[in-house]
């Protein structure tokens, strides 16, 4: 039997308790770079920031920033989420990052992604942005 390992994003959106979006997300070439620099300690920053977009371009693995930021917002809350199948006894692996948006922040967002707050060198994850 052959097993595929997928490393991805999936964003999902609440208001007032009620699921309002829910979509795949891809994870670039960077952010496997981050996490793979995370797990060998060769940065320890714990802070990250959700941005939100209004771009319609699509996501590629070559991305850095998203095609037009329009908001962030720090990640109040991180944790690990781990299920296993009843059936298949086969788990699945996940970190949950949520965040509050503010009711004055509207528009039909098109762009999620997870930031680190505190950029690193040159490739430092940075995007366009109207507001900060």
């Amino acid at each position: 039997m052959h097993m595929d390992n997928k490393i991805f994003g999936e964003y999902v959106f609440y208001e007032d308790g009620n699921e309002i979006a829910r979509s795949k997300n891809i994870l670039t070439k960077f952010g496997k770079r981050y996490i793979t620099q995370h797990l060998a300690g060769q940065n320890n920053s714990s802070s990250k920031d959700i941005a939100i977009g209004i771009g319609n371009t699509a996501a590629t693995v070559n991305d850095t920033q998203l095609n037009f930021e329009f908001y962030r917002a720090s990640v109040n809350v991180s944790s690990v989420d781990i299920q296993t199948s009843q059936l298949t006894g086969v788990s699945t692996y996940g970190v949950v990052y949520k965040t509050t948006l503010p009711v004055d922040v509207s528009g039909i967002i098109n762009e999620v992604a997870i930031f680190p707050s505190i950029t690193f060198g040159t490739t430092d994850y940075a995007s366009k942005s109207i507001s900060s």
